[in-house]
């Protein structure tokens, strides 16, 4: 290689090149060719564009005509590649990847942005929105620009414009609030008249239902020391002269030609006693929840972090929440807003209603608006995208799970070839990144900091597809906007272990404590910029090359042929491998959903379930209702029991699913003896699902459960379980698979049948 010839080639060269130059004049040739040949590959990864706007180089000129300076420009990367073997990410990092200082838009910027006159953005908001994308927003304007950036605001609104929505967003939301408080009177009137026709003991539990109903109704939050029944006609004689609506006069109004005064509780109640249930239990696991929200948001909310004992006592009695004395003063009303919000967001969705998790998502809302209707109708622009996070069939979110695993194939092959491998493909290791859009695994401030750069993304296209200027679509291009650039955050955070990844993990559950170990050790500003660096490279490769020649990853096939699960002998209940059945042991602390879990999985194999709390005898019960562990004595028995009816199954060839703690080895080696047979592979005829989680989520699932009634496990128990399990590597062979408890129901099945196939077909 003649380094002066190319030297020449080299226009407007500084000191630093020459000296690189002779630097390169130096290398032995063998290692010239091998940098050489890694910067092929750049070539072939990067578009001439890429490498010139990475190497601040005009792009006007051929590959060959960068000659030396491209050698020089991307020699780290090179060189990288030549000693890592990769050159897209070594260790998670893109290798052009360089450190940026993020400026966020401040509070001078944005008063200077309005034409004084109209009060207008000057420029439609361009600049506004740059700023935002490119370092977010400062802590004291949050709340006056996300409304622009969610699109509760036009971008091009006047002033007089914005405050006369707010009115009119302002009525409908106390509109709302008030439809809530009939809807809630009509359930109190139905639960006293259920309580009726109940014996005592069930008149008791209805009563008890209907004190704690009444005590939700009274907006205005006064009290009653009357006795039940009496309060419920004061409260409902009061509202009928507020609303013009008696319970009679609610229950016939959707007959009536008249408009009704409130639609929104007609529309419920027109659905049937259904409806009317799902709606109970939304507002039940609001207050549950509501009550749970950590206290992360408060420094950055100084007015509603001093609030008073008075006001905070005022707002939890509006919306009746109870048991909340244990919470400081801000935690409480923060508390009592979330349950205001997401009562009226069920009630103008119903829908979508309310789902475990849709709390993190407004908690920052509520934290920095003092405005609830400002706070509800930002939530609800935001939950016309996140929504899909929470629908039943999963659609939205696994449209999502694709699209990630289309990131990892178009930029990282090699890892994604190793997903395939372990059959991890499916990407259901991030989905509760996906479902709360990574609130779990950042900071508040983290938080905040990537939704709103998410949503001067989204904000940028709205601009843009309603006619925006040239310089909208020039900084589009310079700085590529995506719906979905969460998603490319998500996988640049799973690309920072792609190391650890590849070499270490051999199924899906590894990846997923890999993932969930995140939580607290991310840096939003490195994963925003390989986002964009991810976002240019999947827009470059979508063009250069056929859609179709992408597969996105989906159902797999097994060596069988057949799609996901094919065993047509499990689904009709046969027995399998030469005759011998199976049970497939669903395992976990109290509160992990084992029985959800398995009978839903039992309804997707058509074979039958079994409870293992069924077979505790009486003593045991009792013990555990009154909090007393139980001993290696009491349990012998029990396992004995299960034992001998999986035997039962497993000799006549049939398939079964048992919920089953199994916390220790030693337990689930005697139920693996129901397998002693024929067959010395007793790890087919019996397996384990492990389904894991956070102590939190456990204690607050027993919670719910024991306050119902619904179970004999109290959560003081849950601590003696959590140390009696055993989970290690000598259960690899039985234990087939671990499951996130924390995902829905039907994505652990899904994922439990995919590991079944694995293991009865491998």
């Amino acid at each position: 290689m003649n380094v002066a010839e190319d030297e020449n080639k080299f226009h407007d060269g500084g000191d630093e090149e020459k000296e690189g130059l002779n630097l390169l004049g130096s290398m032995p040739e063998e290692l010239i060719g091998q940098v050489l040949g890694a910067v092929d590959q750049v070539f072939q990864l990067l578009n001439i564009n890429e490498v010139a706007r990475l190497l601040n180089m005009p792009s006007n000129r051929t590959q060959s005509d960068y000659g030396t300076a491209v050698v020089l420009g991307v020699a780290t990367v090179a060189v990288a590649a030549v000693v890592g073997g990769i050159v897209y990410f070594n260790d998670g990092k893109a290798p052009w990847n360089r450190r940026k200082k993020h400026h966020p838009l401040t509070k001078q910027q944005w008063v200077e942005s309005f034409e004084s006159k109209e009060g207008r953005l000057s420029d439609g908001g361009e600049k506004v929105l740059h700023k935002a994308r490119k370092g977010g927003i400062d802590i004291s304007i949050r709340a006056e620009v996300w409304p622009f950036l969610l699109g509760l605001y036009d971008m091009k609104s006047t002033s007089a414009e914005r405050q006369a929505s707010d009115v009119c967003k302002s009525e409908e939301y106390q509109e709302l609030r008030r439809q809530c408080a009939v809807l809630k009177e009509r359930m109190v009137a139905d639960s006293n008249k259920s309580s009726l026709e109940k014996d005592d003991s069930g008149s008791f539990e209805k009563v008890n239902e209907a004190d704690i109903l009444e005590s939700m109704i009274d907006e205005k939050g006064e009290t009653s020391e009357s006795e039940p029944s009496s309060k419920t006609d004061e409260v409902s004689e009061s509202k009928e002269k507020q609303d013009g609506v008696s319970n009679n006069d609610t229950e016939e109004i959707a007959a009536n030609d008249e408009p009704s005064e409130n639609p929104k509780v007609d529309d419920i109640l027109a659905k049937g006693p259904k409806a009317l249930e799902d709606y109970k239990d939304w507002m039940r696991i609001i207050r549950l929840d509501a009550v749970r929200m950590n206290a992360e948001w408060v420094p950055y909310s100084a007015v509603q972090a001093n609030v008073s004992e008075e006001e905070a006592a005022r707002r939890a009695g509006e919306v009746g929440i109870q048991d909340d004395d244990h919470l400081e003063a801000s935690r409480r009303h923060h508390a009592a807003r979330l349950v205001a919000i997401l009562e009226a967001y069920a009630l103008y969705d119903p829908e979508t209603g309310y789902c475990q998790g849709m709390s993190d998502l407004l908690s920052p809302f509520v934290a920095l608006m003092e405005s609830d209707s400002q706070a509800f109708w930002c939530f609800v622009e935001y939950m016309k995208v996140a929504k899909a996070n929470f629908r039943m069939d999963e659609t939205g979110i696994l449209r999502q799970l694709r699209l990630v695993g289309q990131i990892f194939q178009l930029s990282d092959p090699q890892l994604h070839d190793h997903l395939v491998r372990i059959q991890a493909d499916d990407c259901f290791f991030v989905y509760r990144m996906v479902v709360v859009l990574l609130r779990r695994e950042l900071s508040f401030e983290q938080t905040v900091c990537l939704w709103e750069v998410v949503w001067a993304d989204w904000a940028a296209l709205r601009l843009e597809a309603t006619g925006g200027s040239r310089s909208v679509r020039e900084a589009l291009r310079r700085l590529p906007a995506s719906k979905d650039l969460l998603l490319f955050t998500i996988a640049a955070a799973v690309l920072q272990k792609r190391k650890f990844i590849i070499e270490k993990c051999q199924g899906l559950d590894e990846i997923l404590r890999e993932c969930n170990a995140m939580a607290g050790k991310l840096d939003i500003w490195e994963l925003i910029d390989d986002a964009r660096e991810l976002l240019r490279v999947f827009n470059s490769k979508e063009t250069d090359s056929p859609r179709e020649t992408f597969k996105v990853p989906g159902r797999r096939k097994t060596r069988s042929g057949t799609a996901a699960l094919k065993m047509s002998s499990l689904k009709r209940g046969a027995g399998m491998n030469g005759g011998e059945g199976l049970v497939i042991v669903i395992m976990g602390v109290s509160g992990a959903g084992k029985s959800t879990i398995g009978e839903l999985l039992g309804r997707n194999l058509n074979c039958p379930f079994i409870d293992a709390d069924d077979f505790h005898q009486a003593e045991n019960k009792d013990k555990m209702r009154n909090g007393i562990p139980l001993t290696e004595d009491d349990r012998l028995p029990w396992l004995e029991k299960l034992r001998d009816a999986m035997a039962d199954y497993i000799s006549e060839g049939k398939i079964a699913v048992l919920a089953c703690s199994a916390l220790r080895q030693s337990y689930r080696s005697i139920l693996c003896s129901a397998a002693d047979g024929p067959s010395p592979d007793n790890t087919k005829r019996v397996m384990f699902v492990h389904l894991i989680g956070s102590k939190e989520l456990f204690e607050s699932r027993l919670a719910a459960r024991h306050e119902e009634g619904k179970h004999f496990m109290p959560p003081s128990l849950l601590q003696s379980q959590i140390e009696l399990l055993e989970d290690d590597e000598k259960d690899s062979r039985s234990i087939i698979v671990s499951a996130d408890a924390s995902l829905s129901p039907q994505a652990i099945v899904d994922h439990i049948k995919n590991a079944l196939s694995a293991r009865l077909h491998g």
